[in-house]
Order: C-alpha cells, then sequence, then structure tokens
C-alpha cells in the first residue's frame, strides 16, 4: 500500500469520529467554496459574450448558448483539477451530503 492512500484512510477514518465544526472547515477548505464554479462561469460568459459578439446568426448563437451552457460543470472539474482542489471532499462525512443538497437545490423550482 502506498503512503497517499495510507494517509487519506487515516484522514478518513479522523474525519469519521470528528466535530461538526472541523467536518465544516474541511469541506470548506478542500472543496475550495465553489470557486471552481465561479471561475468556470465567468470563463463560460466571457466566450458567450464573445460568441454574441463575432456570431450574426441568432439561431446558431442560441445553439452556442444551450450547448455551451452545458459545458459549465465539466469546465469546473477542469478548473478544479488545476486548482488542486477536491470537489468531492473524498472522505469527509458531509461530502455525500452537500452533493445530494446540491442536486436538491438545483432541482428545486424556485
Amino acid at each position: 500500500m502506498d503512503t497517499t492512500t495510507h494517509t487519506t484512510t487515516a484522514n478518513a477514518d479522523a474525519l469519521a469520529s470528528a466535530p461538526l465544526d472541523t467536518l465544516q472547515t474541511d469541506l470548506s477548505v478542500r472543496t475550495g467554496r465553489g470557486i471552481n464554479a465561479m471561475i468556470a462561469g465567468v470563463i463560460l460568459w466571457t466566450l458567450f459574450g464573445i460568441a454574441g459578439a463575432v456570431v450574426a446568426d441568432e439561431f446558431i448563437l442560441a445553439l452556442v448558448y444551450v450547448f455551451g451552457a452545458g459545458l459549465l460543470f465539466p469546465l469546473s472539474l477542469l478548473v478544479a483539477k488545476a486548482l488542486r482542489l477536491d470537489t468531492y471532499a473524498k472522505g469527509n462525512p458531509l461530502g455525500p451530503l452537500a452533493g445530494i443538497l446540491g442536486g436538491c437545490r438545483s432541482c428545486s423550482s424556485r
């Protein structure tokens, strides 16, 4: 077993019994508090602005917007990788909960 796997397992065991404020801090630090999604959004909106200035056909521009919006999540994963963030907070018990709540929030009709 290599040392990174051993360290990750040890951290996961330690986090399983950690107090809530420690878990929240760990989740916040490891995920970067969503900065990767914000950076990806800025990149996409910049590209959308350039496309709006360059593309004259409204139908083509609408397609660029629709399919380009689908790139937000994959682009945010790439940004997280470049920033060395742990998007899924592996080993933190709050990680899956944050994912479920984020999914519920995105599906709400508000």
